[in-house]
């Protein structure tokens, strides 16, 4: 727990006075055990933080170099998991092509499988979105971005017949 010493965060548990500190020369509030003024203390914490994540992050990395294999593994399941969402969101559970035009997909009363159904840009602005995006998975930006309106699932074929007909073939 904290408590607040002319606007410094203190912890409450911990003894604290008054007294003149070397290495940023101010008097200030000392912890009794630690041997520092708290915002030297305050300081070290955040420059410890910064080394310690960057190892951890180093550390990480360099385990996912070495199991190659798991990492790849459980990003496919990670990624099949987010379109899997994604797909049952914009379907309403339905898992079927919403059809281009609407309601008109050739595949409609055939059984698909869920796996081949893609996300279309309603607007067909999927270049721009995929560069605004940088790196990340459509699937798991749209998921961050609260499943925006402006996309819908459609089958092979559906698909291809918008393009198709926004290229005028």
């Amino acid at each position: 727990m904290f408590v607040y010493h002319n606007g410094i965060r203190v912890y409450a548990d911990t003894e604290t006075f008054i007294k003149f500190c070397k290495q940023c020369n101010q008097e200030t509030l000392f912890y009794k055990k630690i041997g520092r003024c708290i915002l030297c203390t305050q300081k070290w914490h955040k420059n410890t933080f910064n080394k310690r994540h960057e190892y951890y992050l180093e550390r990480r990395r360099k385990w996912g170099m070495v199991n190659r294999k798991i990492t790849n593994k459980l990003n496919r399941k990670w990624r099949f998991e987010n379109k899997l969402a994604v797909i049952k969101h914009y379907t309403n559970g339905t898992m079927r092509c919403v059809g281009f035009p609407k309601g008109e997909c050739v595949l409609e009363n055939k059984p698909i499988d869920y796996k081949l159904l893609q996300i279309d840009h309603i607007d067909g602005n999927g270049k721009r979105q995929r560069d605004s995006i940088k790196g990340m998975d459509l699937c798991r930006w749209i998921i961050k971005n609260n499943y925006p309106s402006n996309f819908q699932i459609l089958c092979p074929i559906c698909n291809t017949k918008k393009e198709f007909a926004r290229r005028g073939i």
